[in-house]
């Protein structure tokens, strides 16, 4: 091999990497900008009308949304009142088992103890 083949040989691992990382930085920069580009035109649209906001049911403004919320409140407390209404009742329910329970073990080992001083 003459000096110009080896010359030529010897770059070509380093323009196949630097190829390569030029592709990949494109790419990046690529994804960065539209990520810059959207999220400056939303910014954008949001500042030019705050009092709509854009959610998966449609518009809606402040107002609404806020309103809305309340109902979800509301919502979510007659939940809570409910579940503790079912929760009481369930403990009730456990303290009365367990009253029957004690009172049949107390009768249980009355008779024992009748049975084992008659024998």
């Amino acid at each position: 091999m003459d000096d110009f083949e080896q010359a030529t040989n010897a770059g070509t691992g380093s323009r196949v990497g630097g190829c390569l990382l030029q592709v990949v930085t494109h790419g990046i920069a690529l994804v960065l900008g539209a990520g810059l580009g959207i999220g400056g035109a939303r910014l954008a649209e949001y500042y030019a009308n705050p009092e709509i906001m854009s959610r998966p049911e449609g518009e809606l403004s402040r107002a609404e949304l806020i309103a809305k919320l309340d109902a979800s409140e509301r919502a979510y407390a007659q939940l809570l009142a409910e579940a503790a209404k079912k929760e009481e009742a369930q403990q009730t329910e456990i303290d009365s088992a367990t009253k029957k329970v004690t009172d049949l073990e107390g009768a249980v080992t009355s008779k024992q103890g009748r049975s084992s001083s008659s024998s």
